[in-house]
């Protein structure tokens, strides 16, 4: 019960910085695809661009993201992966964008390198960013590219699978 509360503190303290992190869905995340405001009426708008597009912004923003998951991972309560995965590393490359002058499709391919190398789901993790972000004919074999390449380095590696639940 400790573990989890000091996980829920954890993550609330992340929170006042960014309240961005506490996520609530997949309309969240396409706000941090398209690098767009959430409509008014959602508890919290992303506004991903403008003046928080800048660099610190958005990999602040993914970074907390990551430590709210990771903390909630290792008190032994996840909950959502898929969509907060994606979020979390979609900030990160709208801050890589503004940082290094990336091109845009740095943002899918980034998320299927973050997604596929926690959850090891290379080939689905592909297929939901085709579908759900309707990519296209060009940008969804990268996206097969990144995420399996992200894969095979969390493997050399010999880096653990954030998530493993009991069996």
């Amino acid at each position: 019960v400790l573990v989890r509360a000091g996980a829920g503190l954890g993550a609330g303290l992340l929170a006042l910085r960014y309240p961005q992190s506490l996520f609530w869905g997949e309309q969240s995340l396409q706000t941090a695809i398209d690098g767009v405001s959430a409509p008014e009426a959602l508890l919290y708008p992303v506004a991903l661009q403008g003046p928080r597009a800048a660099a610190p912004f958005g990999l602040g923003l993914g970074a907390a993201k990551l430590a709210a998951i990771a903390l909630a991972a290792g008190a032994g309560c996840p909950g959502g992966v898929i969509f907060p995965l994606f979020f979390a590393a979609g900030a990160l490359a709208h801050g890589a964008i503004a940082a290094a002058h990336l091109p845009a499709a740095t943002v899918a391919l980034l998320m299927a390198a973050v997604q596929a190398s926690v959850t090891r789901t290379p080939l689905s993790t592909a297929l939901m960013l085709a579908f759900s972000g309707n990519l296209g004919a060009t940008l969804t074999p990268l996206c097969a590219v990144s995420a399996y390449s992200a894969v095979a380095t969390a493997r050399a590696l010999a880096l653990p699978t954030l998530l493993c639940y009991p069996g």
